[in-house]
């Protein structure tokens, strides 16, 4: 039981871990896009 359990773990690792990578960057994306929203729009009422 426990060493089927543990397979599964070492199985299961390799297709977890790309997931969490892109998981990471989609963050990162939506975070930068956020960010550059808000200095675009800090620009924009510093302009007017």
């Amino acid at each position: 039981m426990e060493e089927s359990l543990v397979n599964l773990m070492l199985n299961s690792e390799p297709a977890i871990a790309p997931m969490t990578i892109t998981a990471w960057l989609i963050l990162a994306l939506m975070f930068g896009l956020v960010a550059w929203g808000f200095l675009d729009a800090e620009l924009d009422q510093g302009n007017r």
